[in-house]
């Protein structure tokens, strides 16, 4: 027998001679042992921890053990069937309990009496008091037993967080405050605020482990909709908040008001530490909020965060290497730590500095669920046909993404400029004029994700929605690593107008969220649209750069048609010069050119001259324009 069980062993004695007692008073030939001698113990049995911990009065004490010793015990469970007076009815009713323990006062098998509350027994006929049987909890046995585990409810429903790895600076001062508050009676519930889970999370499961505890996460979206089965969840989960030291967060984030309404309300008259994950504040009902705002690792703590966990590793890189990432990428600290081993069991063909810029892109991903799609980019500067301004301006924005942080941190403009730190650009022009192709330049260049928007899956009638959606896609961006493009944007950022109803209001308020978000928002930007007119005034003003994208000149054109083909095409008598005729943009003239590229691989024969001009009027008739002779060679 191990000491968890000699321990119950002890503290059955009086259990068994109380049972006999009983049979003898109801005239059963039964001995009774001699008076115990019970040895003191200075030692804290798990029995002794169960019943402070959820607060068991003497009389409750005596019930559990009762109950536990129709489990343990084949001799308690015998005379539990003899005082029945059925031989296979080896458990303990509320009537036989009550009867060998006349002292013990009916409030200790009430609803709100700590047995019942925290789930300690079960009723197995609620509705039938003195009949029913009495059957204690499966994870209390196995924990009195010196088994300790989650509870099996529980378990499909939670999610263990392990602690971070490191706790920034900057988050140790929000620990303190919040395990102060843990320590309140009762404590309040706790709302935490961040851009990401790993911060929140992060700090969480640090406080929950400083404490002795572990730190659970659980969907609110989970809790069930039956009001019974919620309650005895809740009631579960503040039992191991009790129990076993671990502190929940319940996690908000993209759940609907009722879901929150629901799950606030289950919660809020549980005494027990809560944590709660939402980005919008929550209003405070009963129970009094305490928000916490958890930030990312200021720029500071990143880089001594990047030295540690590179350090004694093959990924040896200078602080350029080191200014440069935490520069572009706005990572957690436990995110830092991870690529800094996934680098480090990377492919060693690539020099340390490229592998982990290349792990921070991926670490850095965004998970936008429909609202985003991520564009593969091959394009490079060669493949831009634009005028020489054009290019330049382009230039401007790739130098302005990577000194920003030489100018906004070591020259101090940052300390200057409250907001509009991002880089926000306007491509306008016509439909084909290389506006999504220099987006695609401008992220392979910088050796960053493009993620393009999906203006129909964020745009939304219900009102809220747009701006919930938007919020989504701007807090994820905002970890690095990515180049947002909107296009066809004139259809998101369009001039606010006359408010004559609620709609109009409504849609003025998404604009107008539009222009602070973006002001706020500190990674590259870039915005496409083909009616530059349809732009609210505000965002060109607060736009960083505006890029014209003029329709290409005839030499411009002939300069697309002489690249358009990759090497490996067959071509055949191809004149550039007598192509270039074509007045239509460069987008058109890439469809034309692998539409005649078909073309030849069906007929096995080379690109030439007539496979383009049928391409052309393929391409003419979809667009819906009329092909002219001058055009046509």
């Amino acid at each position: 027998m191990n000491t968890h069980q000699l321990d119950l062993a002890r503290a059955l004695r009086p259990i068994r001679r109380a049972l006999l007692t009983h049979l003898q008073r109801a005239g059963h030939p039964v001995k009774l042992p001699p008076p115990d001698d019970p040895e003191p113990s200075e030692r804290r049995t798990a029995l002794d921890e169960l019943c402070a911990a959820l607060e068991l009065c003497d009389d409750a004490r005596r019930l559990l053990l009762l109950v536990l010793g129709c489990d343990v015990d084949p001799d308690i469970a015998r005379m539990c069937a003899l005082a029945h007076g059925i031989p296979g009815l080896h458990r303990v009713t509320v009537g036989l309990a009550m009867t060998v323990f006349p002292d013990t006062p009916w409030s200790v098998v009430s609803p709100e009496a700590p047995l019942r509350r925290w789930h300690v027994l079960r009723m197995e006929s609620p509705d039938d008091l003195i009949r029913s049987l009495l059957r204690l909890d499966e994870q209390l046995l196995n924990r009195l037993m010196g088994v300790d585990h989650l509870n099996a409810e529980l378990a499909p429903l939670l999610r263990l967080v392990a602690p971070a790895w490191r706790l920034p600076e900057s988050h140790a001062a929000q620990a303190a405050q919040l395990q102060a508050l843990w320590a309140s009676s009762p404590p309040p519930l706790i709302q935490l605020q961040g851009p990401g889970p790993e911060d929140v999370l992060g700090l969480a499961a640090w406080c929950a482990e400083a404490e002795g505890g572990t730190l659970c996460r659980l969907d609110a979206w989970k809790l069930p909709a039956e009001l019974d089965a919620a309650e005895r969840i809740g009631a579960l989960l503040a039992r191991e908040a009790r129990l076993r030291g671990v502190r929940v967060l319940l996690d908000l984030e993209d759940c609907d008001e009722s879901t929150v309404r629901r799950a606030l309300e289950l919660i809020e008259p549980l005494d027990a530490p809560w944590l709660l994950s939402r980005v919008e504040p929550l209003r405070q009902r009963v129970r009094p909020i305490v928000r916490f705002e958890v930030g990312r690792p200021t720029s500071g703590e990143q880089r001594v965060l990047w030295r540690e966990a590179l350090e004694g590793s093959a990924l040896a890189v200078g602080p350029s290497a080191i200014d440069a990432m935490v520069t572009q990428f706005n990572l957690s600290a436990g995110a830092i730590r991870t690529v800094a081993l996934a680098a480090a069991g990377a492919s060693a063909h690539e020099p340390p500095a490229a592998r982990l810029w290349d792990r921070c892109r991926v670490q850095s991903r965004t998970r936008l669920d429909g609202l985003a799609r991520r564009i593969e980019t091959t394009a490079d500067w060669d493949d831009l046909v634009l005028p020489p301004d054009v290019v330049r301006t382009l230039e401007q924005i790739r130098a302005q993404v990577r000194e920003r942080g030489l100018v906004y941190e070591r020259w101090g403009y940052g300390q200057r400029l409250g907001r509009g730190r991002g880089i926000t650009a306007l491509f306008a022009g016509s439909s084909g004029t290389g506006k999504t192709l220099a987006a695609e330049v401008l992220a392979n260049a910088l050796r960053l994700d493009l993620v393009q928007v999906d203006l129909s899956s964020v745009v939304s009638k219900y009102i809220g929605e747009t701006e919930k959606n938007l919020r989504r896609v701007f807090d994820a961006a905002e970890a690095g690593g990515v180049v947002l493009l909107f296009d066809e944007a004139d259809a998101l950022f369009g001039k606010r107008g006359e408010v004559k109803d609620s709609h109009d209001r409504y849609a003025n308020i998404e604009v107008s969220y539009l222009l602070q978000r973006m002001e706020r928002y500190t990674g590259l930007a870039i915005l496409t649209t083909n009616l530059k007119k349809a732009i609210d005034n505000a965002f060109l003003r607060r736009l960083r750069f505006v890029v014209d994208f003029p329709f290409p000149s005839l030499e411009q054109r002939a300069r697309i048609w002489e690249g358009v083909f990759p090497p490996g095409v067959p071509v055949a008598g191809l004149d550039p010069v007598r192509l270039a005729r074509l007045n239509v943009p460069g987008g058109n003239i890439r469809n034309i050119a692998l539409h005649a590229a078909f073309l030849a691989a069906e007929r096995a024969t080379p690109v030439t001259m007539p496979l383009l001009a049928q391409a052309a009027r393929d391409e003419f008739l979809k667009i819906g324009r009329t092909l002219s002779d001058g055009e046509l060679w």
